[in-house]
């Protein structure tokens, strides 16, 4: 049974003896399941009565990893196209900013009382991975900032050669 000799518990059975003798079962003998039993080509199982391979040899579970693998492949390939698209277009809204220039820095509203500014002017100082290091006449602002955290003003209110104080303050 299941290709090895009958050992216990089968002479009980309305099996015929020659039968267990032999190891075979009238039903592998009926569907010929041990000769021309069907393998996965990938996993090497063998496959259930009724369940067929495909062309290329590989069983249902087989085909269908194959078939997850390729869908996560090609949707990680259609977010890095995505993410591509949409930093091209980031870029063309947000140009780059060069050092000295005057940028306006929006204060967020619960930082704020009703009667301080809105803004905060500064200069750029230096620029590192597309991350800007912001002075003020007061100092220096404590985090770098990306480009579309701030305006770049038309006018130069303050010259970056003018700043020369390095305290750091807390934004």
């Amino acid at each position: 049974m299941f290709g090895c000799r009958a050992k216990i518990g089968l002479a009980s059975a309305c099996v015929p003896h020659d039968e267990i003798n032999l190891g075979r079962f009238p039903y592998e003998a009926m569907f010929g399941w041990y000769e021309n039993r069907i393998v996965c080509g990938q996993c090497s199982t063998v496959l259930l009565f009724g369940e067929n391979v495909n062309n290329d040899g590989k069983c249902l579970n087989c085909k269908r990893q194959e078939n997850i693998v390729n869908e996560r492949k090609r949707s990680r390939e259609s977010l890095d196209k995505q993410a591509a698209k949409m930093l091209k277009l980031s870029n063309q809204i947000f140009s780059k900013v060069q050092v000295g220039t005057t940028i306006r820095v929006p204060i967020p509203d619960v930082d704020r009382a009703r009667a301080s500014p809105r803004n905060v002017l500064a200069v750029v100082s230096d620029v590192e991975d597309g991350l800007y290091k912001l002075c003020t006449t007061h100092g220096v602002l404590k985090h770098k900032f990306t480009r579309s955290e701030f305006n770049p003003c038309m006018e130069k209110f303050i010259l970056l050669e003018n700043l020369n104080n390095p305290r750091r303050f807390k934004t």
